[in-house]
């Protein structure tokens, strides 16, 4: 396969992937304790990539000590407690809503990048943030009051939010060999061995209740293990051949597929004012990407525009 259709299909992995995940979330947890889904989903992937890895030669070396020390921080921010909050708030929270929450992930790790790093942020990003939260807030209002609207599990899912946010911005500043493949497949196993002791002590009938798991959940916690590395391997292809603004765009698309699955094929229903958060957050998520490259673009464009026309005849 040559380099141009391999970046097609791996961005039709991440866009149709990534977008179904949070419904077969939803799923799973019917009958499958939370932490029992995390664990096994990300050990079954862990090892799907581990191997592949290996296989195909992709994964140059033995992961060294700063591998497993990286990879064994961020699998707590990126795949621990995100993971498990979120699915965890899959028995309450509509999946659509869950992946609308997660659009906003861009916007916080624009301001862990402000707070830990100093990193200044554009006028144009700062309106981008304000309208990915203020988005999210209609999408999560109840019409009643704020009291109403944040229960236990939305709380559940903006500390998942901040955990993976805070994972995604401290993740560039830890030392590691640069092998993605091993970072990445280390990563997962250890996510997956956490919340697998996690659900021991927190779900200790967990095991014991094999025999009333429903095909429908297995089913689903096998699909989010193979789909899921599938969809992570394409994304860590694109991030080595292909601009990141570029492959960021799957924040904008992945929320409209979980809309459309959750609403259409899950029979869930409609927030109160779901028709005026989804336009906001998906507006203020395309500032923050795109805003500035926009801004710019128009701006050269119009000094052309006022240059050809002082140098017409007259």
């Amino acid at each position: 396969m040559n380099a141009s259709i391999s970046i097609v299909v791996s961005y039709f992995l991440i866009y149709a992937i990534w977008g179904t995940t949070f419904y077969f979330c939803k799923v799973s947890v019917e009958t499958i304790p939370p932490a029992f889904v995390v664990a096994a989903r990300w050990l079954l992937g862990g090892a799907i990539f581990a191997c592949y890895g290996v296989l195909s030669g992709r994964m140059r070396a033995l992961p060294g000590r700063d591998d497993v020390i990286a990879a064994l921080k961020m699998s707590v921010f990126l795949i621990v407690a995100p993971s498990v909050l979120f699915t965890a708030a899959m028995k309450s929270v509509d999946s659509y809503v869950a992946a609308l929450t997660c659009a906003a992930a861009p916007a916080v790790v624009a301001i862990w990048d402000l707070t830990l790093f100093r990193k200044k942020i554009s006028g144009i990003k700062i309106s981008g943030i304000a309208l990915g939260i203020t988005g999210v807030a209609l999408l999560l209002y109840d019409g009643r009051s704020v009291a109403t609207s944040v229960d236990t599990y939305v709380l559940m899912m903006f500390a998942g939010l901040l955990s993976w946010s805070f994972g995604t911005s401290v993740g560039h500043s830890m030392k590691t060999s640069g092998d993605s493949f091993a970072l990445t497949s280390l990563q997962m196993l250890f996510g997956g061995f956490i919340t697998m002791v996690l659900s021991v002590i927190m779900e200790p009938d967990a095991f014991a209740s094999f025999g009333s798991f429903s095909a429908r959940s297995v089913s689903a916690v096998a699909y989010l293990g193979v789909m899921g590395s599938v969809a992570f391997g394409a994304y860590n292809y694109l991030i080595k051949h292909e601009p990141a603004i570029r492959v960021s765009t799957n924040s904008l698309v992945n929320p409209v597929i979980a809309v459309v699955i959750g609403l259409f094929i899950g029979g869930e229903s409609p927030a109160r004012y779901m028709a005026l958060g989804i336009p906001v957050i998906l507006s203020g998520l395309g500032l923050i990407l795109f805003g500035e490259e926009v801004v710019r673009y128009l701006g050269e464009k119009a000094k052309e525009f006022v240059f050809s026309d002082e140098t017409q005849p007259d």
